[in-house]
């Protein structure tokens, strides 16, 4: 750019043809970038295991307790739900000042499973933030509704 060139703030951009090229952190969808979730959900992470005779599904579910999850399975694909609501109070009169906060968190994944798998047939714990689902896999035919799972 020579001293008496006007600097042209689009100057970059003239090259690029597409919209996308225009404004790139808007249409930029790789992980970590624009298209984030909400604050207050996310997805769990989830290992899908072949054991052979049943499939396995661990999920990672930190900070939530075991009575705020639900798992329903259906012959081919499994759902995780769960919620954690948490408040903290302080108060401190001498010093003048009040806080509450709120936090809400909530977690949701349902994933297609590898194999037909038994609905009726589901062995699920939770532990430590970690919630490990086996499911039998199918030998003959199965009334294919979804079942509620119990967690251990």
């Amino acid at each position: 750019m020579g001293s008496n060139d006007l600097w042209d703030p689009f100057a970059r951009y003239k090259k690029r043809k597409g919209v996308d090229d225009l404004f790139p952190s808007l249409f930029d969808f790789r992980p970590g970038r624009f298209a984030k979730p909400f604050k207050g959900m996310r997805q769990p992470l989830v290992d899908i295991s072949d054991k052979g005779k049943e499939i396995e599904v661990v999920a990672e579910l930190p900070g939530i307790d075991k009575e705020n999850v639900d798992v329903e399975v259906s012959k081919n694909s499994i759902t995780i739900k769960a919620k954690q609501k948490s408040a903290s109070r302080q108060e401190d009169a001498k010093k003048g000042y009040f806080r509450q906060e709120r936090s809400y968190s909530s977690f949701y994944r349902q994933l297609p499973l590898p194999s037909e798998v038994v609905p009726e047939k589901v062995d699920a714990e939770f532990r430590n933030g970690l919630l490990k689902v086996r499911l039998k896999k199918k030998k003959g035919a199965s009334k294919g509704k979804a079942k509620s799972v119990r967690i251990k």
